[in-house]
């Protein structure tokens, strides 16, 4: 509110109101949403990811119907916020990335991007580590994030005796350690693009079936990257990744014709300018 406040000049002059998430509009629904109304202001929302509840809280669904009925227009990210949510999209976007500067020194590692939580699947790839440590004992796997899982991470490390295994914490920069591996394991739409963008190979795992749905309904996302549902398929997948080129290259690609260029050119396109 404060932050409302010392913008309120430039807010008061903006043509467009963009709310992100229908948290943000939700905590600003009786204050800077009636003031944009009168002042006549435009108003859109952009529907980011899931809450970590399956199926999604009544609550939250009719909070988000709600926000999309006050706005003028919707962005989607990811199309199973349609079929989840039942929100009718304006526009669907996964998110853009930059064009990258591919380099050919490689070295031996996998990488984890994302939070320490259940729903990135760390744990999961921790398990499966042991087997495909055995199969290729050079491989090193190096974690990038942090998060409520930590512990349990540390603990499985420990118990399981896994070699290898380099806990980061958080990082601020995690694309260094992503152009140099050979593997990205990542859940994110926007992990995922940022590997396809360094032509990577991506493993991804879910444990529900929005999750399945988060990942799936990424236009031709099979084609693009493996998509797995338990420990083995993970290391299967592994095998596969390390001699694959075909699916990194459709997935580099995908992440050419989803670059900031086409953000830009989406959110004019809600904005109908």
């Amino acid at each position: 509110l404060f932050q409302l406040l010392r913008y309120v000049k430039q807010i008061s002059k903006a043509n467009i109101i963009h709310f992100h998430d229908f948290s943000v509009m939700w905590f600003f629904l009786f204050s800077l949403y009636p003031l944009a109304r009168i002042l006549n202001k435009k108003v859109y929302i952009t529907f980011h990811g899931w809450e970590g509840h399956v199926p999604p809280l009544k609550s939250i669904v009719l909070k988000r119907k709600i926000c999309a009925r006050l706005c003028r227009g919707n962005m989607c990210i990811g199309h199973f916020i349609e079929k989840w949510y039942r929100t009718k999209a304006d526009i669907i976007s996964y998110g853009g990335v930059h064009r990258r500067i591919l380099i050919d020194d490689l070295e031996d590692y996998v990488v984890f991007i994302g939070r320490i939580a259940k729903d990135t699947g760390i744990i999961d790839y921790l398990k499966a580590w042991k087997s495909i440590n055995e199969i290729y004992p050079n491989l090193k796997f190096i974690v990038c994030g942090d998060g409520p899982l930590k512990k349990q991470v540390i603990d499985l490390i420990s118990k399981e005796n896994l070699k290898n295994v380099y806990l980061k914490g958080f990082v601020s920069n995690p694309e260094k350690y992503i152009k140099k591996s050979r593997i990205v394991f990542t859940s994110g739409y926007l992990g995922i693009l940022e590997a396809f963008s360094y032509k990577k190979s991506v493993i991804s795992i879910y444990d529900n079936p929005l999750k399945k749905d988060y990942l799936e309904m990424l236009p031709n996302s099979k084609d693009m990257m493996w998509i797995t549902q338990n420990t083995q398929e993970v290391v299967e997948a592994v095998k596969e990744a390390i001699t694959d080129t075909t699916k990194a290259e459709k997935g580099y690609n995908y992440s050419l014709q989803n670059d900031w260029k086409k953000v830009k050119e989406d959110y004019y396109h809600l904005w109908t300018l």
